[in-house]
């Protein structure tokens, strides 16, 4: 099985720097151009699926990557969501810190396990990531599928896939729109291509939850 995963393109509470997770914001015209630029990189791309998140930046994303494979069957997955982040989503990293400080510092120093009230933890996430991606490796064995989902989600499967342990801190980044590729191969995951963004020439990208 060969994987195409992609994050959604840069939307307006990227910029501002709030949190979004399972609340949505729309795509700039910035992410609108990274958009069409890995729509662009994929058009020759033969996929037998395409599986977005059912969130709005993802599902935008998906379209710009989906109108060059017209035949294609196009899935949503509530499983590729974003982090859920509770009390802190839609607000600012300022506004989080004053209206819940407790919270805001347990999420950037409570580790892997803290709970953000009404939301998930990071191991959570982890859990939630490597499931979903283990189920589409099953069901989908031997095909070649699209996959376009978010930042948290994309960070976790990576480190389901190699081995990076959810408690180790981050050391890489996950790049609006840019390309990423795995495949499932002998009961394993094998990384190929990360945070590839060769296609974004001048359009540029934030590294950014």
């Amino acid at each position: 099985m060969r994987l195409i995963v992609i994050r959604h393109g840069e939307t307006e509470w990227n910029v501002q720097h709030r949190y979004q997770g399972q609340l949505d914001s729309p795509l700039t015209a910035k992410g609108r151009q990274q958009a069409e630029a890995i729509g662009e990189r994929l058009k020759s791309y033969q996929f037998d699926r395409i599986i977005s998140s059912d969130l709005g930046r993802a599902v935008d994303t998906c379209r710009a990557i989906a109108q060059h494979h017209e035949s294609t069957p196009w899935d949503q997955d509530s499983g590729l969501r974003e982090r859920n982040f509770g009390a802190l989503a839609g607000y600012t990293r300022a506004e989080a810190a004053e209206k819940f400080p407790n919270e805001e510092e347990g999420y950037l120093h409570g580790g892997a396990d803290y709970i953000i009230p009404g939301g998930e933890s990071l191991r959570d996430v982890f859990h939630r990531a490597g499931n979903t991606f283990d189920a589409i490796a099953e069901r989908y064995q031997g095909q070649t599928l699209c996959i376009v989902t978010h930042g948290g989600i994309l960070g976790m499967f990576l480190r389901h896939a190699i081995g990076i342990p959810v408690e180790q801190a981050r050391a890489y980044k996950f790049i609006n729109a840019a390309y990423n590729e795995f495949s499932f191969e002998d009961g394993r995951w094998l990384l190929h291509t990360w945070g590839d963004a060769s296609h974004l020439g001048g359009i540029g990208a934030i590294d950014d939850l």
